[in-house]
C-alpha cells in the first residue's frame, strides 16, 4: 500500500471543522506533522498523547483525526475529527474515493490499494 504525500503547509480546516486539542507524543523518527492521521495513546504518560497512527495494532490504528499542525513531544497539537478539510496531496485526492490508514506511521492511502489491516479515514467530497 502506497501512502499519498500531503503538503503540510496546505492543511486547512473547513468552516464546519470539529477540532480537538491535545499534547503531541510524536518524537524522533515519528514526529506529528500536519496532514498525518493520528491516534490518542491510552498507554502514554500522560494518557492520551497524540501520535502518528499506524497499522501495527488495534490501538495505534484507532485514528481520532487528521493533524492540523506539527508538534514535537509535549507540544500542543490540534487535530480535526469531523467536517471538511482542505489539503494538497500527491497524487491528488479523488472526489468520492475512500481513504484509509496508510502503511507508514501517520500515512493516508487510497482504498483501491488496500491490504489486510483497514481503517477508513474519510471520503473525498470534491469541494474546491
Amino acid at each position: 500500500m502506497t501512502d499519498i504525500a500531503v503538503t503540510a503547509s496546505s492543511v486547512v480546516p473547513g468552516a464546519n471543522a470539529v477540532i480537538a486539542r491535545g499534547t503531541s507524543g510524536g518524537s524522533g523518527v515519528n514526529p506529528v506533522t500536519a496532514g498525518m492521521s493520528v491516534y490518542a495513546d491510552p498507554a502514554s504518560t500522560p494518557v492520551g498523547l497524540v501520535k502518528p497512527a499506524a497499522q501495527t495494532s488495534a490501538t495505534t490504528a484507532a485514528v481520532v483525526g487528521i493533524a492540523l499542525n506539527a508538534g514535537s513531544t509535549s507540544q500542543p497539537i490540534e487535530y480535526q475529527t469531523a467536517g471538511d478539510i482542505t489539503m494538497t496531496t500527491t497524487p491528488a485526492l479523488v472526489p468520492g474515493r475512500i481513504y484509509v490508514l496508510g502503511a507508514n506511521a501517520g500515512g493516508i492511502s487510497d482504498s483501491a490499494d488496500l491490504n489486510s489491516t483497514v481503517r477508513v479515514l474519510a471520503r473525498a467530497t470534491g469541494r474546491y
